[in-house]
């Protein structure tokens, strides 16, 4: 924490009077830990809302970059991307197990940008096929993909799904 705040310009008097203030907070809040993936992100996190939430009290702002970035050590970056890549590895596979139809939809409508007038005219389906093949890709996709979570899954998914 003391070099999140360190890169985001704070003090060390202030850091250290951020860290007391996240820590009384958790307390206070009576944080059950065991319910928390994973306490160190949790507190890092805690750390830069609060850093965050004082630069806006004194009308200066601090840039979210530096503050993601100086949380991340090498070694965290690269499980960071290894994750990212097996992510991705296993949106492909349950990609691949859809209906062709589905498939096809999906992409003119998420990937092209396609209306369901403009898929229809391309494809001869009818709006209600189109509906249907949509609805059950994506209700497929999030059953296939079930067992990943975490605090921000939903985001990483739709993330991963875009730039697949």
């Amino acid at each position: 924490m003391f070099k999140i705040g360190l890169n985001a310009g704070a003090s060390p008097e202030l850091i250290k009077d951020l860290i007391n203030q996240i820590f009384l907070g958790f307390i206070e809040k009576n944080i059950d830990w065991s319910q928390i993936r994973d306490a160190r992100h949790y507190i890092a996190a805690s750390f830069r809302n609060k850093l965050s939430d004082h630069a806006r009290s004194e009308g200066k702002s601090v840039p979210v970059m530096e503050l993601e970035m100086a949380d991340n050590s090498i070694e965290e970056k690269i499980i960071l991307t290894e994750e990212e890549v097996r992510l991705k590895a296993q949106i492909h596979q349950a990609w691949q197990k859809l209906p062709p139809r589905c498939q096809m939809v999906i992409k003119l409508k998420y990937f092209e940008g396609l209306s369901h007038e403009q898929i229809a005219v391309q494809t001869g389906l009818s709006s209600r096929s189109i509906y249907n093949n949509l609805s059950e890709g994506l209700k497929a996709m999030r059953l296939l993909l079930a067992d990943l979570h975490g605090p921000h899954a939903r985001h990483r998914l739709l993330l991963m799904f875009y730039l697949f």
